[in-house]
Order: structure tokens, then sequence, then C-alpha cells
């Protein structure tokens, strides 16, 4: 939706933590361009892992040649208020009725900082919005999201990383790319508000220059707002050796064991994952990374599937139960590539892994692809992103598989120091899901934002 700020924080994803100056700048500006397939980018499950151990250092200065360039240089706090209209399209979610349409207007706020400390650093951004779609078969309400990191060297050898990501987003549209999330929210096709928590704990022990030892944990929660919706609760703990073969060139093995609890007694899924991870960085400019390995995933449970019947010639709708007991061996792996130019962005990330599921799909494997591009001028930004999931059930013999594709574009302006305009459109496509037929949303966002310091609300 419009007006929705970039989460500016450093990246982290379970038993990954990072703080360079090389780190911040390629992976953090990738971040500012995540649109509404951000979750597409995000699915990996809690066993992936790679990465040299983290180091405290002060951020480079930016190559960006925006205005929102001029907050890479050091501490900040940003302070930002926007508001606009929109227009919906089509279907909010798979069971709507019919064809729905609406014209409305969006408000939202909020607050960004980034603080560097002798041997820490600190990141905090928080947004909330609500959305007023005039009466139509869409559902009025809040979206909000909260993103910290903390990094903290203990001593010579030892840093802790601490991360956190919650909040709500509605309809499948993601508006919020939940940057820091230990294990990030998929949603789900008949739900029109989601609601996650990722809490994440790291600990870095650097034995020599090139060898480190990374343990990590986390805790996750999903719940979805329709009704007997099936939410997930679950944790994660890992342990990953790093060797640094080079400046540029880090290797590395992760060892991690998962549990995924499920609502309404449908069950559970415990995962163990071993992978090995690379990554390489050319000339400071391409960054690319990959695991390849393998999960054991055995899942339990009793499952209720909604399921629709003709009955008298009349569509009844009703829900189909059952117990399961599998037990699988899925090959995961993951590789991502991003470059950042002068006044260019790009990224790509493609995989797959074992997810806790939709709420519809428990655990599952999840193929992914994704891809963001931006171009920054001295006074606009254009910037755009596409995407698209697939999850296949682990947990249950669902026969049926589910797809999701995405689309965004976004142009926006700076019309003086502290005000900005821009235009925004999202696609977002679900999957046909039992009898339910496919159905595509369509958004058009336009409208005005200040921003306390001058950083134009372009990137997403």
């Amino acid at each position: 939706m419009l007006a929705v700020l970039p989460c500016l924080t450093a990246t982290s994803s379970f038993g990954r933590l990072k703080v360079s100056s090389e780190a911040f700048l390629s992976r953090f500006g990738i971040l500012l361009l995540a649109l509404p397939t951000a979750a597409v980018f995000a699915q990996q499950a809690p066993q992936s892992s790679s990465s040299p151990p983290p180091e405290v250092q002060a951020p480079a200065q930016n190559t960006l040649s925006s205005l929102a360039g001029q907050f890479f240089h050091g501490d900040f706090v940003n302070v930002f208020a926007a508001g606009g209209g929109l227009y919906a399209n089509d279907p909010a979610i798979l069971n709507s009725q019919g064809t729905s349409s609406s014209f409305g207007y969006n408000i939202s706020g909020g607050i960004q900082a980034f603080h560097q400390f002798r041997t820490s650093v600190l990141s905090l951004s928080y947004s909330l919005g609500y959305t007023n779609y005039q009466g139509s078969g869409y559902e009025d309400g809040t979206h909000q999201n909260l993103s910290l990191l903390y990094s903290k060297q203990l001593g010579r050898r030892w840093t802790l990383g601490l991360v956190e990501s919650a909040g709500t987003f509605r309809y499948g549209v993601g508006y919020y790319p939940q940057p820091n999330a230990a294990t990030p929210a998929i949603g789900n096709p008949f739900s029109s508000v989601t609601r996650f928590l990722s809490s994440g704990v790291s600990l870095t022990y650097r034995q020599t220059a090139r060898l480190s030892y990374v343990f990590g944990g986390n805790f996750f929660l999903t719940r979805y707002s329709y009704p007997g919706a099936i939410g997930t609760t679950g944790g994660s703990g890992s342990a990953s050796v790093v060797y640094r073969l080079t400046e540029h060139t880090t290797v590395g093995g992760t060892y991690s064991h998962s549990k995924f609890e499920y609502q309404h007694d449908a069950g559970q899924a415990n995962l163990d994952g071993v992978h090995f991870n690379a990554s390489h960085q050319f000339a400071r400019l391409w960054t690319v990374s990959g695991s390849v390995g393998v999960t054991r995933a055995d899942s339990n449970g009793f499952i209720r599937v909604p399921v629709s019947i003709i009955l008298n010639g009349q569509q009844v709708t009703g829900i189909a139960v059952g117990p399961y007991h599998r037990t699988t061996l899925t090959p995961s792996f993951e590789g991502s590539i991003s470059r950042r130019l002068r006044r260019i962005i790009i990224s790509g990330s493609a995989g797959q892994v074992v997810s806790p599921g939709n709420g519809v799909y428990l655990a599952s494997t999840d193929r992914f692809f994704g891809a963001t591009a931006s171009y920054s001028m001295r006074r606009a930004n254009i910037s755009a992103s596409g995407g698209y999931f697939h999850l296949t059930s682990l947990a249950n013999a669902v026969s049926q598989s589910y797809a999701t594709t995405s689309f965004g574009a976004s142009y926006g302006y700076t019309l003086s120091r502290h005000i900005g305009a821009v235009v925004r459109y999202d696609y977002y496509r679900y999957g046909s899901l039992y009898n339910y037929p496919s159905a595509g949303d369509n958004r058009l966002s336009f409208g005005l934002s200040f921003t306390s310091g001058s950083i134009p609300l372009t990137l997403y």
C-alpha cells in the first residue's frame, strides 16, 4: 500500500548475522526495494544459514545518488507521515463472492532510527497505517510492522545478535518486507489479516581470523483471521562452522533442528537439516551466495481440509478430516545474487526450502523465485519487482499444490526537502486451491508523504 517506508535495518536471518560495512550496504540497499513479493524472497526455512561472523563497524559511504543516501553516512532518526488514495480491483481473497472494486484511502506514519555505538549497532523501524476501502468487499483496518536488530561485541572473540520482527499485513499483498524475520510469515489465501511474530538470537565465537562458530535459536508465531484458521507456533536451533577462505570468499556447514506446532490439534512437524554454504563478493559490486543440503521432515496430526460438494444443484462447503503421519527427505537449496551500482540496485533469489506453510498447507516444500530492481535519479526513483512461490505439502496427502505470483512497480518524485509524491501499482495472483478458482488482486495507489529528513518514500 502507499506510504509504506523502507525498513532502514541491516538484514539478518536465523544463524546468519552480519553487520559489516560491505554487507550492510549491499544487503541493506536491497531491503529498501522490498515489494509485495518480499515474502517470496524470505521463504528460507530456519535451517538455512551461512556467513562470516559479525563485525561491528560504521557503514561505509553509500553510492546511491538519491537523497536517501544521506542516511547511510551515520546515525539518524527519521519520523514520517503519509496519505493518499487507492483503487483496488478483483477478489481480495479466494473465498470472495464475485468481483469487487473500490476507491479508498490510506494514512500511515512511523519512525526509523539507526545508531552506531562503540561496540554495537542498533537498528529500529516501526510503521502503522489505516486503509479504508469505502464500503467494498474489502475489509477496512490497520496494518503495522516492527523491525528491530541489535548486534553487540561481547569481547575480542564473542558477538551477540538479537533480531525481532512483528506486525500485521492485510490480504496477500505483503506491504511490509519483514526484513529481520527469523522465519517470515507466508500469506494465507483465505485470510484478510495475517499476524506474525519472529524473534531470533545468535552467538558467534571467532576462534581465529578465518574460523568461527555460530550458535542460534529463534521463536516464531503466525495467526490468520478466518474461522478455523490453522496458525503456527514454532522454534528452532542451529550450529554452524564458518571458514573464510579469502577476503571475499566464505564457506561453511550448518546443522539445524526445528519444530512447528499447529493450532486446533492439526499436528506438528519436526525438521532436521544439514547444509553446505558458500558466498563470494566480486569487486565489491556483485555478491553471490548459496547453500545446498537435505532436510528430514517428520509430520503427524489430524488434518482438516475445506471442501465443497454439489447437493441438489447447490454448492455446499464443509470440512474433510483425517489423521496423517509422514516422514520425508527433501533436497534443500537456494541462491542469491545482487549488484550495487551508482544509480542502480538489482537482486535475485531462488531455491527450494522447507517452510512452516501458510495455515492451509502445513509443513511444505517451498519453491520460490524473485527479483527486484531500482533506478535512482537526483529527485526521482523507479522501482520494480516480481516473484513466485509454490507450496507442496509435506505434512499430509494433499494432492494439490499452491502457487502465488506477484508484481509491483513504483515511481516517486521529491517535490521539496521534506515532501514527496509517489504512484504505485501492485498485482497479486492467488493460485487455485481445492474447489476455489485462482483470483487476482490489482491495486493502484498514489499520494503525498512528509519526512523529518530529506529521504524520499520512493523505495519499497
